[in-house]
């Protein structure tokens, strides 16, 4: 970045130095440093232009003279947009990363899109009438999207591909002989070359010197192989025919000269700060007494390094930012001379009329597009420069020969044939001689052989996505019938019940999030799956850690917990609260994730995924990482509450379902990230069906089934106890008072300790509290006991159950009488 703002303040100083272009004006620049955060130069921007902070005070440029902005990267480029849309300032872009360049139209793009490239190589195919060709692209995200884009655009043109080799990053120049040998077609001459790689294609350059069987095909190469000096530097010495596309850039010895000319004491009007900081970065020493010190170099800079214009780059394309600010003070000039009524005089551009601003735009792209400002199908998002076209051979077979043979822009191509020589005298033939059959399908088929994007509906058609979606609407509905089934059997929510619902919540959610799955991949349910998945494993587990932990907590008390427990912590607010906290870690998180990197699309082996499309489902393990924690916490307290016996031991059973967890989810992260992309969706959709069933069969469903086996016996019972008569003793005092000689046990959904017991006979009406020793497991009358715990459907144990008796409230040897003699009146 450096070398442009270095370029910036040449193309100034340039300006006003010429007299005669914008005499009695004096153009400037005013640079923002946002650090690579792309907020960070929003709000920079926003600040500058509403005056609202002081980051314009005491600048000589005002917002009002603003006529253009160049904006450096592809994330403030599209940070800004609507900042610079609204002004109508002219926003002119740069972006580094340019794999979606057309996606706002409003922006005036300095380089090609990935899909131009494309269109460039494909306009050279046809112009030699190449239409049977190899493909070698990289696996990386500008390989494969280049490779559909390239197969795509080349069924439409009539162009056959013959053979696809796909080659890794970071590939040795012997792996990569070996795989291009092995995997080119022989009849196809040409080769197609899709690799971002700098290195990757210097050592495929060297392995095709080494290789006479490789020297023998055409090799078209993109961008990466002409801006690269070291890659044009080894084609000096190739034998064999290449044509690569290069950046349009021009040779700038004025430049060079400028910039060898900073010294430490004359860099104006470069701010002291960043000059200091890249004169130590690039001399590798220390200024020990500049305000930016780099502590990581030993040796002083001693002031008498020189800058060098050899270590100028093409790749940093800093013509392309000197022609830009150029082009934006002669539009400005031939607008203030044409059509303002002030013409020079004019003290702002506003002043010219309310549409200044868009006829000076147009006026700089009619300047910045030259020749091709009267094509028809240049709009606002077409970009400024194009490709040149330059030619490596062998001539007659001695001299190698590097020629620029012509210039491609906005979709036109542009060739000088009296400049074209191959080592072959004549232009080389490449067409399908044997087993033509697939070419011929693969052209005259109206269906790309690479998996278009689909219907969002798609996978409902197929047999893993109808599977996945029926047993998701099962599991929904399943979710659903248990809760309303705790909710009636026991309408007051006490204690931890409440995270029995905030489980069962997280389970709906999580079958819910299946959808997203099984629907094709766009930018919303991409967004969905990165923060449905890890909201709804952190609801699930959250639940179940407060669980045990309140467990662990309340075990110290020994059976008289709730008279020790002086805080609320226990209550259902405050375990709620503690629940939602713990989730609210995990929704941040997701948030910043999806703010950060917005969810995009890409194509990878032929399939539509969510981006990035080779790493999705790595960055959705990462994204997870916190729910994981709160798993391997949950596992941790379960062990440390195993001889808890509340809630028929729901300890041990949160303990069996974190276990059984674990290791599907160990399963699933370590598949989803090495199959093909084809299976890693079902997986995961697998996975959440898998663990949710678990948590429903190990915590729900067997307190469903417990709960009703116990209620069906005490119904027997008491049906029993009805039909047996019942005696009782007459009062002294003429009142009735029954004896409880053959009182039926009966106990409801508590977890009262074994020395408390309920004795009922016939309807409830009146409670009474009786003495019962210390020993007395059992009722006298020799019924059946029931276990209380087998009913507590949703809470370990007590903290605050709604299921509590009475009795276990004065922890003593209290039980609950059931006296049907009263009538109540309402």
């Amino acid at each position: 970045m450096f070398h442009h703002l270095v370029g910036i303040a040449y193309a100034i100083d340039k300006i006003n130095k010429n007299s005669t272009l914008m005499p009695g004006v004096e153009i400037g620049a005013l640079v923002f440093d946002y650090c690579d955060r792309p907020q960070r130069g929003e709000d920079q921007i926003y600040s500058f232009f509403s005056k609202e902070n002081a980051v314009g005070s005491g600048l000589r440029i005002k917002p009002k003279s603003v006529l253009a902005a160049v904006t450096y990267g592809t994330e403030i480029s599209k940070e800004s947009s609507p900042i610079f849309d609204s002004l109508r300032v002219m926003q002119i872009a740069s972006p580094i990363d340019r794999m979606d360049s057309d996606a706002f139209n409003d922006i005036l793009y300095t380089a090609p899109s990935t899909l131009s490239q494309i269109q460039a190589l494909l306009s050279i195919l046809r112009k030699f009438n190449w239409m049977y060709v190899n493909i070698v692209y990289s696996n990386t995200d500008f390989g494969r999207s280049g490779y559909y884009q390239f197969a795509k655009e080349a069924k439409d043109s009539g162009v056959c591909l013959a053979h696809v080799v796909i080659v890794e990053p970071h590939s040795k120049r012997e792996e990569l002989l070996t795989n291009l040998q092995n995997g080119l077609n022989r009849d196809a001459t040409i080769v197609v070359s899709l690799v971002d790689d700098d290195q990757v294609v210097q050592n495929m350059v060297e392995a095709i010197k080494l290789s006479s069987v490789l020297s023998k095909y055409v090799w078209i190469g993109t961008e990466t192989w002409g801006n690269n000096p070291t890659v044009m530097n080894s084609l000096q010495d190739a034998n064999f025919d290449a044509i690569t596309l290069k950046l349009e850039s021009h040779d700038m010895p004025d430049y060079k000269k400028f910039y060898e000319s900073l010294t430490l004491w004359n860099h104006y009007p470069i701010p002291d700060a960043w000059f200091e900081e890249f004169w130590q970065q690039r001399f590798q020493c220390q200024l020990t007494n500049s305000n930016v010190k780099q502590m990581q170099y030993t040796s002083a800079c001693n002031g008498k390094e020189q800058l060098s214009s050899d270590e100028l780059s093409q790749n940093e394309h800093i013509y392309q930012t000197v022609k830009t600010i150029q082009s934006v003070t002669e539009g400005l000039h031939n607008y203030l001379n044409k059509k303002c009524p002030y013409g020079m005089a004019a003290m702002n551009i506003d002043d010219c009329g309310s549409d200044a601003r868009v006829e000076l735009q147009k006026e700089i792209q009619i300047l910045l597009h030259g020749a091709y400002s009267d094509c028809e199908e240049c709009s606002s998002s077409s970009t400024i420069f194009g490709y040149d076209v330059i030619q490596h051979s062998i001539y007659n077979n001695a001299t190698n020969v590097r020629n620029q043979i012509g210039s491609w822009k906005d979709g036109l191509l542009f060739m000088e044939d009296n400049r074209i020589a191959f080592s072959s005298n004549s232009v080389p033939v490449s067409e399908c001689k044997e087993d033509c059959g697939t070419c011929k399908s693969q052209i005259e088929n109206k269906q790309s052989l690479l998996v278009s994007e689909e219907p969002i509906y798609a996978n409902f058609q197929t047999v893993w996505g109808i599977i996945v979606t029926s047993l998701s609407i099962l599991g929904i509905l399943l979710v659903i019938i248990c809760a309303l089934y705790f909710l009636m059997s026991f309408p007051v929510t006490v204690g931890t019940t409440v995270l029995g619902y905030m489980i069962l919540f997280g389970l709906l959610l999580l079958y819910a999030v299946n959808f997203a799955f099984v629907l094709s991949s766009t930018e919303g349910t991409c967004g969905i799956r990165r923060f449905g998945l890890g909201l709804a494993y952190a609801v699930i587990f959250s639940g179940m850690l407060v669980k045990v932990m309140n467990t662990w907590r309340l075990m110290g008390y020994n059976g008289s917990r709730i008279l020790s427990d002086g805080t609320r912590l226990s209550s259902p607010a405050g375990l709620l609260v503690i629940a939602v906290g713990l989730v609210i870690i995990q929704i941040v998180l997701s948030s910043a994730w999806l703010i950060l990197m917005p969810p995009k699309t890409g194509a990878y082996e032929q399939v539509w995924r969510c981006a990035p499309p080779t790493t999705f489902e790595e960055g959705l393990v990462v994204s997870l990482i916190y729910v994981m924690l709160l798993l391997a916490i949950t596992t941790l307290f379960a062990i440390l509450t195993w001889q808890c016996q509340d809630n028929n031991r729901e300890s041990r059973w949160i303990l069996a379902c974190a276990i059984l967890v674990a290791v599907v989810w160990m399963a699933w992260t370590i598949l989803s990230t090495q199959l093909s992309p084809h299976y890693r969706d079902i997986t995961i959709a697998a996975a959440n069906l898998v663990n949710a069933t678990i948590i429903m069969i190990f915590l729900y469903l067997r307190k469903v089934y417990l709960y009703s086996k116990l209620t069906r016996q005490a119904r027997d019972h008491d049906l029993k106890a009805h039909l047996q008569p019942t005696s009782y003793t007459h009062s002294i005092y003429g009142s009735s008072q029954k004896t409880f000689s053959t009182l039926a046990p009966v106990l409801y959904g508590s977890q009262a300790s074994l020395t408390t017991k309920k004795l009922y006979n016939g309807p409830s009406s009146r409670v009474e509290l009786i003495n019962c020793p210390e020993d007395n497991k059992s009722d006298s009358s020799g019924s059946v006991q029931v276990q209380a715990t087998d009913l507590y459907p949703l809470d370990m144990y007590d903290g605050g159950s709604q299921f509590q008796p009475v009795t276990s409230l004065y922890g003593s040897n209290h039980t609950l009488v059931l006296d049907d003699t009263l009538t109540f009146r309402r």
